[in-house]
């Protein structure tokens, strides 16, 4: 390893078994919480359909290139539901859904709250 000067970061290199472990621990949330899975995927498919529809229906063709490069960006966002269900797992605890939300939702509440104090 190369001793690396404290403005530079150290630069992992990513091998293929760090790739299986990430796609072994993902299938086996998907296998514990599989309708969680499911429906963030069918949001993110009816997304894309919503605008795709919009386009089309709107005789806005010239829209289809700008629209089918920033929909991706929305799956970091999507994303972050199944990071919680992850995230649960991990913690030892059995994801519940609406919980969740309304937790997470409450604590975005008093955080706004504290904030305009």
């Amino acid at each position: 390893m190369k001793a690396t000067s404290p403005d530079r970061p150290e630069i992992l290199q990513v091998e293929l078994s760090d790739l299986r472990h990430a796609l072994g621990a993902g299938w086996q949330d998907f296998r514990s919480a599989p309708l969680y899975g499911l429906f963030f995927a069918a949001i993110y498919v009816l997304g894309g359909w919503l605008i795709l529809w919009s386009i089309t229906a709107k005789g806005q063709l010239w829209l289809t290139l700008p629209a089918g490069a920033g929909f991706p960006i929305l799956g970091p966002f999507i994303a972050c539901g199944l990071y919680a269900v992850s995230r649960r797992r991990e913690q030892g605890g059995r994801w519940s859904g609406a919980r969740s939300l309304a937790s997470s939702s409450a604590r975005r509440t008093a955080r706004s709250r504290r904030w305009r104090r």
